[in-house]
């Protein structure tokens, strides 16, 4: 889930350069070893040169700079290095090349330049500011990972964006696209892509909740990694897969609601969401894939409604402890959660069989009316006044998750008076007509509750 960064070792070049014998002076050893670490070649036709009295580095020449800058390898500039200038003629930033200068604030980039290649400026933690020329067409994955940046414009010219390439920065309030950018568009100052109907970025520094626009069919990788200020989010229909580490570290996020057309949770996807309650996982999802749920301390509980839901095999699928999973896991008997919780040795507890319950029907009498209503306001006013509410015709704990289940009847994570007002309405028109179609009633599909 942690990338690994990149780190350039302090070699002394000056012994190495210097001969053994020399009848040279020591100042003329001086001036060799000089230039031999303050200079080199980083491309085919392109040179750095390193002015330490600045702390500023000169790309020059034509063409693209290597992805494979040796001399980056062995030169200790990382460690001061403050302002960078790219000289007109360079094509391209190579992969790494400024990944870990944490005193970088000044990049100077040329028109003409078509490529910022994978993590070039990752965990460069002090640059705040960075003017993308328009002739950039690709921002490689990662690119400027955790940096400081506090805003980013694209212009219409850039085709390819990387995976979190600006993802994870903590400074970031919006990203802003060219309306005539036929690939990228912003909405807001959140980046999407045109293409893939895909959510890629979602601005760091943003607080409080979000909800996804309809449309968006996937949630990015690193999306909303990192994004400690997100407390809520709100997942439409047309969403079908969270891609890896999407949400990771979103440590105050409590609640995601939605989710009804989701198939697919990527690895990673709630990593480190260390203030996630219980999840209930709706039957639209048929894949979990590794390190979902790892790391979520505040999970309790993670009710898979889809019986055949393929679940990773790995210890840290879901994890809320230093000793596993100690919370419960729910599913229908003969289900993949049960077979995961067995075997991984996690408590499990089965869920009545699909059908067996109407949606409202809290007691279990076959009828969503006003005595059910009474009951979930009965719930809702003890979880208000910070008790441990049960609906208390439940049995036992199965009974008790799924008639939670049955009372948040339009499935946004809450048992409250919205859900009693909308039993009641179906109790109205069932009572009216002989029946009641609950889609109908709420206008939305049940999906996930956290």
């Amino acid at each position: 889930m942690f990338r690994t960064k990149l780190l350039a070792a302090c070699t002394a070049l000056c012994l190495l350069a210097a001969p053994v014998y020399s009848a040279a002076p020591a100042f003329a050893q001086l001036a060799i070893c000089a230039h031999a670490a303050d200079s080199g070649t980083c491309g085919e036709q392109v040179t750095w040169r390193y002015d330490r009295s600045t702390a500023t580095m000169y790309i020059s020449g034509t063409g693209a700079m290597s992805d494979d800058w040796e001399d980056r390898k062995t030169n200790s500039f990382s460690d001061s290095l403050e302002k960078l200038v790219v000289e007109s003629g360079v094509t391209s930033i190579g992969r790494y090349a400024f990944t870990g200068c944490e005193h970088l604030t000044t990049v100077i980039l040329p028109e003409g330049l078509k490529t910022i290649n994978d993590d070039a400026f990752s965990d460069c933690t002090s640059l705040s500011s960075v003017n993308i020329p328009d002739s950039v067409t690709s921002i490689g994955g990662y690119a400027f990972e955790r940096c400081a940046l506090s805003s980013v414009k694209i212009s219409a010219n850039v085709k390819t964006i990387g995976g979190a390439a600006f993802g994870m920065c903590p400074n970031l309030t919006s990203i802003d696209v060219a309306a005539d950018n036929p690939y990228h568009d912003s909405v807001d100052g959140v980046l999407y892509s045109r293409l893939y109907k895909e959510l890629s970025c979602y601005p760091g520094a943003r607080k409080g909740p979000f909800t996804i626009p309809d449309g968006v069919k996937s949630i990015g990788l690193c999306a909303f990694r990192e994004c400690e200020g997100l407390n809520a989010v709100t997942i439409p229909d047309s969403v079908t897969t969270i891609d890896s580490d999407a949400f990771a570290e979103c440590k105050n996020l409590i609640s995601v609601k939605g989710c009804g057309g989701l198939g697919t949770i990527e690895a990673g996807a709630f990593y480190g969401c260390t203030s996630l309650p219980d999840v209930v996982i709706p039957e639209s999802v048929t894949r979990i894939e590794f390190a979902a749920f790892d790391r979520c301390s505040s999970m309790h509980s993670v009710t898979i409604l889809n019986p055949t839901c393929y679940i990773a095999p790995a210890e840290d699928t879901f994890i809320n402890s230093v000793f596993g999973f100690t919370g419960i896991l729910y599913g229908y008997e003969g289900s993949s959660a049960q077979s995961y919780a067995e075997e991984f040795g996690r408590r499990f507890q089965a869920l009545p069989e699909p059908g067996d319950g109407l949606r409202g029907d809290v007691n279990g009498d076959e009828n969503a009316d006003a005595v059910d209503a009474a009951l979930v306001l009965s719930y809702a006013a003890a979880a208000g006044a910070g008790g441990t509410p049960t609906l208390y015709y439940a049995q036992d704990d199965a009974a008790e998750q799924n008639a939670r289940l049955l009372a948040d009847v339009n499935a946004d994570g809450k048992i409250d008076a919205t859900d009693a007002a909308h039993i009641l309405t179906y109790a109205s028109i069932a009572g009216a007509t002989g029946e009641a179609d609950w889609d109908e009633i709420l206008g939305i599909k049940k999906g996930m509750t956290i």
